[in-house]
Parts: C-alpha cells; sequence; structure tokens
C-alpha cells in the first residue's frame, strides 16, 4: 500500500516525460511509499528509459562522495573536495551514464532512492548533472533539512516536477483495503484500520495483512469486515515498529518513548527532558507529528507504532520515564488529555493526586474510551463529597465495559446515597443508559422504577421522571406503543428536566413512538432534537448513541422516509486504541443508505450496500437491528430476482426473531413472506400480509400497517386498496399523501389520477412506488385501448430515469409487458439504439426501408417517443429486457 493511486500515477508519467523539467522530486516520511511509488514509475517508463537506481546509506551521509563512489567505483580517481576535483566527478558520472544510455540504446532514468542521506559534495554534483538535460531524475526523499530537500534547483518547479506522498485518507484507506484484499470492505471496519495505523501506508499493510492471517479480518460473501477489534499490536506490526525504532538516533529513541508512554507530549516536555534535541526530524520523517488541539504538543501519526513501542519498553525504564514526565509536567499547564495520563501515573507511581483531578480525569477517560482507565481514577477518589460522582463514573465504565451486574449493584448502591434530586435524576439517566446498552431487562427496570418513586417521595415531590422514563422503556421494550398520558408526560420531561441524560432519553423515546404512529413532522422534529443533544454533551450521552442511531434509522426508514446515515463523533482528542463504534456506526450508514436506494428503485445498490450492512452488524449490533436489516436485505433480493440468496436471509431471520411481536418486527416479517412468495405462492403470501396487516392494526400502529400494506400492494394484492386510503389519511409526511393518492387513483381506476401521483414532491424520493403508480395507469389505458394516454404516461415514466430492476414487482414487470412490442420491433428498437440506419437495420433482415419506417412508425406509437433520437437512451434496453420476465 502506498500513498497514490492509479490516476496520480498517471499524472506523476505525464510530468517524468515533460522536455521542460530534469525529471522528478517526490518527498515523504518513512513508509509512506516513496520506493513503492519509484519502482512503478521506473517500471512504466523501462520502455523508454535505461533505469539506474542509487540509494542514499545514513552511515555514509556524512562522507563526501562516497554515495556516488558505492554507485560508480571508477569515480574514486575523479574524487577530491576542491571546486575542479568535484566537476571531474560530475564529468565521470555523466560519461559513465552516456556510456550506459548509449549500450541500451536509451535515454538513462537515474532513481535515487533514500535521497535525504546524499552529502552535500554528492548532492551539488546530481544538481550539475541534473542541469546538463542530458540525464532524467527521479529523487525520492524525506522532507526535512537534508542537501536534497532544501536544494534550491531540486525544489524549484520550474526546474523538476513535485510530489508529497501523505497519510491516506478514510476514503483512501477503504480504497487501499479493497485493492489488497480484491473484494469489497465494510466501511466501518476500514474505518478501524485507518484509526490504528493514522492512514500510514506501511502500517496499514502490516495490520491489514495481520488480521487477514490472525483470521480477525474475514470475508462473508467477498464482503470483509473485522471479527474482532485488535487490543494489542500482532508481532509482525510489532517488529515493523521496532525496526523504524532501531532507525533513530539515541535522543530521537527517548523522545519516542516518551511520546509513546505520554502522548501526547507538549514540546516544553520534551525540551526539558531531551535538551538539545530537535524533535523536528522526526516530524519531518512522518513518525510524529503535532496535534490538531494543541500545536504546542506531538503525538505518533500511527497510533499502532506508539502501542507497539510501549509493549516494548522495560517496566524499570518505563517506570523513570513517567516519573521525569510528571517532574516535567509539574510547572506546566495541563490539557485533558495530558491531566488524564498524569493522574494514572500519579497513580502508580505512589504521588499524590487530588480527588477532583482523580474525578475529572475519570470522566475524560470515560469520554475517550478508556474505561479501565476510569475504573481505577474513580475508585481511587475517597473525598466524601466526591464519591458519589465518582461511582457514577464507574457505571458509566463498567457498562462500556459490558459489566451489567457491577453496574446495578452500583446503581443500587447510588440510590440509597442520594442527597438531593439532580442525583436522583442523575441515577434514573444512568438506568435508562444500562438498560439500553444491555437490552431493558425488565426485572431491573420494574424493581428501580419502585425504589425512586420511593426516593423522590422521600424528597416530599410527587413528579418522578426517572421512574416515568423506566417505565416508558418497560412499555417501549415489551413492543407496545406509549400511551398518550405517557407521551404527554415525556413531552413535559424533554421540555423541563435540566438533566441531559433523562431530557435525551424522554426526546428519543418521543421521536420513536411517533414514527411507529406515522406522526411524520413530529417524529422528525423529535430526532433533530436528540441528535442536537447529542452534539451538545457528548460526554454525558456517548453510551446513548449507536442505540439512537439504530432506532433513527429503522423507525424513520419504516414510515417511508430517509434516515440521515450517522456520522462518528470527532473526539476532542484521538482515541488511543479502537473500540467498536466505526463498525457500528458504518453498518448503520450502509443500511440506511440502502433503505434509500431501494426506494429509489436502485436495487442493485440496495442489495450491496445491505451486504455490507448485513456483515457489519453481524459482528456488532448495538441497537439490536440485525433481524430487520436480515429481512429488508431479503426483501430487495426478492425485488431483484435473487430468490435463492432472499430464502437464505429470509430462514436466518425467521430463525432468530420468529416469536417476536415488537412493531418494528411485524415490518420485517411482512419482507419475508414476500421473500417467501416464490416458495409459499401467491394466495398463502396474501393470507400472510393480510394477517400481518391485521396485527398492526390490534397493535394500533398505523406507519407499520401503511407500510405493510405497500408490500401488499407490490406484490399484486389489490384486495386492501380501501384500507389503504384509510390508513394513508390518517397520517402526515410526503410519503402517505402519496400513497393515499395512488390507492385512490386504483379504486376510482382513474389513470389520470395515478399519473399526477407519480408527479407529487415524494415521488423524487420514493421512484419504485411513483413507477409503479404509472404501471397501473398504463394498465388502464391498455384495457380502454386508449394509445395517447400510453404515449403520455410512457413520456412521464422516461422522464424518471427509472432504473428496471425491481423485477419482483408485479407493476413493474407489467409496465414493460405493456409496451406491446412484437419480436420484430425489439429488435428494430434495439438496433435503432444502437445507432444503425434504417438502410442498415433492412439489409440485416432483408426487408425493405419502407417496411422499417412502418416498424419504427409503430414502435414511436407504443412507446410514445416522437423521434429517432428519443431510442438512444439508456431506459429502451432496460424495458426491452424486461418484458416477458
Amino acid at each position: 500500500m502506498s500513498g497514490f493511486n492509479e490516476s496520480q500515477l498517471d499524472q506523476l508519467l505525464e510530468a517524468m516525460y515533460e522536455p521542460s523539467l530534469a525529471g522528478m522530486l517526490v518527498t515523504g516520511g518513512v513508509g509512506m511509499g516513496k520506493t513503492t511509488l519509484g519502482t512503478a514509475l521506473a517500471s512504466a517508463l523501462a520502455a523508454d528509459f535505461e533505469v539506474l537506481w542509487m540509494t542514499g546509506r545514513r552511515l555514509l551521509a556524512q562522507t563526501p562522495l562516497a554515495i556516488l563512489e558505492t554507485f560508480c567505483p571508477q569515480l574514486c580517481a575523479a574524487g577530491g573536495e576542491s571546486p575542479e576535483m568535484g566537476m571531474n566527478v560530475v564529468q565521470a558520472l555523466y560519461e559513465y551514464l552516456l556510456s550506459t544510455s548509449e549500450a541500451a540504446g536509451k535515454s538513462t532514468l537515474l532513481v535515487v532512492d533514500d535521497a535525504q542521506w546524499i552529502d552535500e559534495q554528492s548532492c551539488a554534483a546530481l544538481e550539475q548533472l541534473a542541469v546538463s538535460g542530458e540525464v532524467r531524475m527521479l529523487l525520492l526523499c524525506q522532507p526535512g533539512t537534508s542537501s536534497v530537500a532544501c536544494s534550491p534547483l531540486f525544489t524549484d518547479d520550474t526546474m523538476m516536477a513535485q510530489h508529497t506522498l501523505h497519510t491516506l485518507s478514510g476514503p483512501e484507506v477503504l480504497a487501499s483495503c479493497e485493492k489488497r484484499l480484491e473484494g469489497q470492505v465494510v466501511p466501518g471496519a476500514a474505518a478501524i484500520l485507518a484509526e490504528l495505523s493514522g492512514g500510514h501506508p506501511l502500517f496499514l499493510q502490516v495490520l491489514l495483512d495481520a488480521a487477514v492471517a490472525s483470521q480477525a479480518f474475514v470475508a462473508h460473501r467477498n464482503i470483509w469486515t473485522l471479527a474482532t477489534v485488535p487490543s494489542t499490536p500482532d508481532p509482525v506490526v510489532c517488529d515493523v515498529a521496532l525496526d523504524l525504532f532501531n532507525d533513530c538516533t539515541g535522543p530521537e529513541q527517548l523522545i519516542l518513548e516518551t511520546v509513546a508512554l505520554a502522548e501526547p507530549v507538549s514540546t516544553g516536555v520534551l525540551h526539558r527532558l531531551v535538551p538539545g534535541t530537535d524533535h523536528g526530524s522526526l516530524m519531518a520523517a512522518g513518525i510524529l507529528r503535532r496535534t490538531a488541539e494543541a500545536l504546542d504538543s506531538v503525538e505518533f501519526v500511527s497510533p499502532v507504532f506508539g502501542q507497539s513501542l510501549r509493549q516494548r519498553i522495560p517496566v524499570g525504564h518505563s517506570v523513570q520515564i513517567r516519573k521525569n514526565v510528571l517532574q516535567a509536567r509539574a510547572t506546566l499547564p495541563l490539557n485533558s488529555d495530558a491531566l488524564m495520563r498524569h493522574a494514572g501515573w500519579g497513580i502508580d507511581c505512589g504521588q499524590h493526586v487530588s480527588a477532583r483531578q482523580l474525578l475529572h480525569a475519570a470522566r475524560i477517560a470515560n469520554l475517550r474510551n478508556k474505561s479501565r482507565l476510569a475504573l481505577r481514577l474513580a475508585a481511587t477518589v475517597s473525598e466524601p463529597n466526591r464519591i458519589f460522582q465518582a461511582r457514577v463514573e464507574s457505571v458509566i465504565a463498567h457498562t462500556k465495559l459490558r459489566h451489567f451486574a457491577h453496574a446495578w449493584a452500583l446503581i443500587d448502591t447510588l440510590l440509597g446515597q442520594v442527597r438531593n434530586v439532580f442525583e436522583c435524576d442523575a441515577v434514573a439517566a444512568l438506568t435508562a443508559m444500562v438498560a439500553v446498552k444491555e437490552g431493558q431487562p425488565g426485572k431491573n427496570l420494574e424493581r428501580l422504577a419502585r425504589m425512586w418513586r420511593e426516593a423522590y417521595r422521600g424528597f416530599g415531590l410527587q413528579s418522578c421522571p426517572g421512574a416515568d422514563i423506566v417505565d416508558a422503556l418497560l412499555t417501549v421494550s415489551s413492543g407496545y406503543l406509549l400511551p398518550a398520558k405517557t407521551q404527554d408526560r415525556l413531552k413535559d420531561i424533554a421540555a423541563t428536566q435540566p438533566h441531559a441524560g433523562l431530557q435525551f432519553a424522554a426526546t428519543a423515546l418521543l421521536a420513536n413512538a411517533e414514527a411507529i404512529e406515522g406522526r411524520h413532522a413530529a417524529a422528525q422534529a423529535h430526532f433533530l432534537q436528540a441528535r442536537t443533544l447529542l452534539q451538545q454533551n457528548p460526554g454525558q450521552l456517548d453510551m446513548f448513541r449507536q442505540a439512537f442511531f439504530a432506532q433513527h434509522t429503522v423507525s424513520l426508514a419504516s414510515i417511508g422516509e430517509a434516515p440521515q446515515p450517522p456520522a462518528p463523533r470527532r473526539e476532542p482528542s484521538r482515541a488511543r486504541g479502537s473500540d467498536r463504534r466505526a463498525l457500528e456506526l458504518g453498518g448503520l450508514g450502509e443500511l440506511a443508505a440502502a433503505m434509500k436506494d431501494l426506494r429509489l428503485g436502485k436495487v442493485k445498490a440496495a442489495v450491496a450496500s445491505f451486504d455490507v450492512a448485513v456483515a457489519a452488524l453481524r459482528e456488532s449490533d448495538p441497537g439490536g437491528v440485525l433481524p430487520y436489516a436480515l429481512a429488508a436485505s431479503a426483501y430487495a433480493c426478492h425485488l431483484l430476482g435473487e430468490h435463492g440468496r432472499a430464502e437464505v436471509l429470509a430462514e436466518e431471520f425467521t430463525a432468530g426473531t420468529a416469536a417476536d411481536s415488537a412493531p418494528i418486527w411485524l415490518l420485517s416479517k411482512a419482507y419475508v413472506a414476500a421473500a417467501h412468495s416464490q416458495q409459499a405462492g401467491e394466495a398463502a403470501t396474501f393470507a400472510r400480509l393480510d394477517e400481518l396487516c391485521a396485527q398492526a392494526r390490534r397493535r394500533g400502529t398505523p406507519a407499520m400497517e401503511l407500510a405493510i400494506l405497500d408490500v401488499l400492494l407490490r406484490a399484486g394484492g389489490t384486495g386492501q386498496l380501501q384500507r389503504m386510503s384509510e390508513v394513508a389519511a390518517l397520517l402526515d409526511g410526503p410519503a402517505a399523501a402519496m400513497q393515499h393518492a395512488v390507492a385512490q387513483g386504483l379504486l376510482a381506476h382513474d389513470a389520470g389520477a395515478l399519473a399526477e401521483a407519480a408527479r407529487m414532491p415524494a415521488a423524487a424520493q420514493h421512484r419504485l412506488f411513483a413507477a409503479e403508480a404509472l404501471s397501473h395507469a398504463l394498465r388502464l389505458h391498455h384495457k380502454r385501448a386508449d394509445s395517447s394516454g400510453k404515449a403520455a404516461v410512457l413520456i412521464q415514466f422516461r422522464k424518471m430515469q427509472f432504473p428496471f430492476q425491481a423485477t419482483g414487482s408485479a407493476a413493474i414487470v407489467e409496465l414493460a409487458a405493456l409496451a406491446e412490442l412484437t419480436v420484430r420491433e425489439k429488435e428494430i428498437a434495439t438496433l435503432v439504439h444502437r445507432r444503425h440506419s434504417n438502410k442498415e437495420i433492412a439489409e440485416q433482415f432483408t426487408l425493405s426501408q419502407r417496411t422499417v419506417e412502418g416498424h419504427l412508425y409503430k414502435i414511436y406509437a407504443k412507446l410514445g417517443v416522437g423521434s429517432r433520437e428519443e431510442l438512444y437512451g439508456l431506459w429502451l434496453p432496460e424495458l426491452l429486457s424486461q418484458a416477458g420476465k
């Protein structure tokens, strides 16, 4: 892997052939892929150039002309330090390269690798050689203060093309992983590798190879994802880090060890610990960089480099470095990460750390997902006034580590220690977090709700927001809708509760309930409010994040709206050691993208996104949405005509959720029923969907019922159109309005109303449903032998640029069939699409041109086109390919 791609390689080759330039200077840190790029360029240029390689060496960097002498031994006689002797060296080098060129019969390309180790005299000789214009040069150099990197000639872009290799961005890491593995990679898994490697090409490659070798990186249907997130660096990765470490000088090694143990480290601390040594060389080499939050602090470019070094530092040496850092920091202001590290080291080294610092450091550790450190720091707090808050941090840490028994035990203790209403609310918010993370265990929630009510009564208060939240969680986890009274109470909590945790829980519960009930505007407003609370309170609400986005994705998708794909929260400082959040959010993002593509009729893209989402959610499913993803994926495969895959996914869903009757799973079961239709038959499928509609109606979930009725209509069932019209009229939102219009049009056999429904604002985001509405309109025109009506519908359809992929939709298949082209007309239309003239078509079928013109007249009339050019569109072959399926 390297910091360049194929398109960049083509551009660099063009620059190497530019006659006005002497060659190219490529700069990049250690392991950025300079040699790989040089090899690729040399290989591509080998047909026109005789390629010679020269490699700089650190041991020879202080010896004048030593590098040139190892490259060309006959230069020894011409060597020296006087200007005359220097010119002799240039002349001898030039003659050597010229003779090589003449012997090969082509120009010479001199590639100088590790050019940062070229001494000053050798650099001057190479400059003279470049000025001569007789030799092309490719210099591969680290940035910094070396002779080549600072050469006025080599850094002049009018003399040498300039290219800099950087660390890889997130999309570039994903593309590199997919290229190396020759398969699709779950974006969240690539994001974890990007975080561990820092986008450093060398460490990315060894991390990926080690993960594949250890089966931490596995493939499902040629989609690669992380089965386990590496907790410690692989020995191969450690060896690479140690090799780079050993290449550094003694003072540089001490700087690297200090940063590995204490990163980020301020430059002031480094200057005190290693006086007289500039860390700039390590930054130029691409090993260290300044932190984004504090420009006076440095960290490793690749976090795994620091992790690898930490494992190799002897214990005694590590303790001494920590003590030195603590002493150096004693007189310097500490940022958040430094305070967290300072408190942890203070405990380890037996130094006093105040309770205030310990508590603050524990909060930072939880925010940085360093849960074990947070437990150690919180457990050390002994000041009575801070013990309650310390135990709150312990609950958060235990929950993140999935130590739920410890978390619930601490919550019991905290409830017995609350001293005021705010502390009672804080424990209530904690309970909501633990319940969501664990899966809402009813027995704990019921018992704790009773304890809360007693605690609130002890403060002389009748209102108990904590217990009300827990009661609502119990209702939702049991699969029931929230009563109107409960929703009113949640609205009051969301509007007046000062505690962010309770405010967020109430808002998220409301949004979910409103989505299921089909109250589009209210659901969107509360989802937006919940997202805002997440952004404003990242520390307190971090554990809610994945579960919230999971419910957001599924709930909005179920009512036909496009959920916004979640974006990973930007940490105040880059996390050290990865967790699964990137993988989790990646799965949810792909699920959101898949549902959007499905509504647009891009079924192939939807199936691909579902594959990635399911692979990611199989490894980490914080919101419990994998069953929904399986069912929706099975449905998409069914619509695409991949019935075998649909059956497999449907069976996996059924095996895991057959007894679950929560509202969202009713829609999932509808997807599975449609996916089974090839095997079960039309009558059984319609009966099963009718039954699920009845269940949704009994549970009072109109949004779920309307979504199931949509599945029924797409399968070809028109027996519940009246009910579809009634339910859609109860709901708000553009999708429901469009469904109501289509149902009304079908009931009235009004082709014009159906065509008008396909023009509604929602049609842009629901092109599959809009295309189906046009299909129904076309069928009505066909029954009435209304050719002009058919033509108008087909013209409207073509303007949609709809992809003909949903062959599992009865209406879409009928749309293609109703074009009614004969076999010969289809053949002629296809040839016209391929730009054949009438004369060429006539000759191919042994017809007269007038006969071909007659066929074209009929084709124009049936397809509603007015010119030959309209048949050139991509819609035509897709339309014709579906006829008769």
